[in-house]
């Protein structure tokens, strides 16, 4: 009997996590994604002037979560934060510095984490899917132009939830109509000094802003070499309403409203990344299987999140789910 051999469809975590239990369970994987780079939000961005997280620079996890992903990347270096955050109200100021527990990153920046999670799988990267068709027992990949990317005894499809729509079959008993993923967009900046809002804590929670969601202090993770960076986070609903207007502008508002709360020091340099599927506000997918067309649905969403822990939850019931089938 031959080594069943699936076929995965994104290189985030979701993805990563699936190949590499499919592995431990003697299957034979093969990732597809259509980016150059692993990670999908664990992205990083090399720039003139600092190596940038420019999605989640860092995540939360679980006593079991952590012991997962250290088995399935054995000498991977999770560094537990010693994070401490603080909420910002327009009529209360800020709070108190509350710790945070369970708060892990990876040197010298979050992407670390993919990099390790995809050492000894095999992929094919810059490799766009474009459809998934029935094949008798198997599950056939196709490409741009009509390239076939193979057959597989199955196909686990591990991207944003609205990606995963375009993908599936037609026909499918995966049911995805009430699964849409919102904005999530970051803006790095590099500031000439540091900033007083940071100077009790690692992070701010902005309450109600219609502007700013959150306030991280990429120079206080370890490993980072670039002093005085920070990311603010955007919120979903601004992004939606602002989606036609330039990088600049975009930059240009969040600054201001974040000087209109502190005095910023001058602004040296600026990187936003709009991402157009970042954020989840759905329910937990209940069916990620359809057994007539071999596909299995992964990625932090279907599992009702948007992060580590839930990509990692994801790829345990795909794994399971994949295993039903073979």
């Amino acid at each position: 009997m031959s080594t069943p051999h699936i076929g995965i469809v994104g290189a985030g975590v979701a993805g990563l996590c699936t190949a590499q239990l499919l592995g431990k369970r003697g299957i034979k994987t093969t990732l597809f994604d259509k980016g150059r780079g692993l990670g999908g939000r664990l992205a990083r961005r090399q720039t003139t002037w600092a190596n940038l997280d420019i999605g989640a620079p860092f995540f939360h996890l679980s006593r079991y979560g952590a012991t997962l992903l250290q088995d399935l990347a054995p000498g991977l270096d999770l560094d537990p934060l010693p994070w401490q955050q603080q909420s910002w109200h327009q009529y209360s100021g800020l709070s108190a510095p509350q710790a945070v527990k369970e708060v892990f990153t990876t040197a010298p920046n979050s992407n670390r984490l993919c990099h390790s999670l995809a050492k000894g799988l095999q992929r094919s990267m810059s490799t766009r899917v474009t459809a998934i068709r029935h094949s008798g027992q198997s599950a056939a990949l196709w490409g741009e132009g009509g390239t076939s990317l193979g057959s597989f005894d199955a196909v686990v499809v591990a991207v944003p939830a609205d990606q995963c729509a375009d993908l599936v079959p037609l026909g499918s008993s995966i049911t995805l109509a009430d699964h849409r993923m919102t904005p999530r967009w970051t803006l790095q900046l590099e500031l000439e000094a540091a900033t007083a809002l940071l100077s009790a804590s690692n992070m701010i929670n902005f309450q109600d802003h219609p502007v700013l969601e959150r306030l991280v202090d990429l120079s206080a993770l370890p490993g980072r070499r670039h002093q005085h960076c920070i990311q603010l986070s955007l919120p979903a609903d601004f992004a939606a309403a602002n989606k036609d207007r330039d990088d600049s502008a975009i930059s240009d508002a969040a600054i201001q409203a974040l000087s209109d709360i502190v005095p910023l020091p001058g602004v040296r340099n600026r990187a936003l990344q709009r991402w157009r599927l970042g954020g989840n506000r759905c329910a937990e997918l209940k069916n990620i299987t359809d057994t007539s067309h071999h596909v299995v649905i992964a990625g932090d969403w279907s599992a009702g999140g948007d992060d580590v822990e839930a990509a990692l939850r994801s790829a345990e019931r795909a794994c399971t789910a994949v295993e039903s089938l073979l």
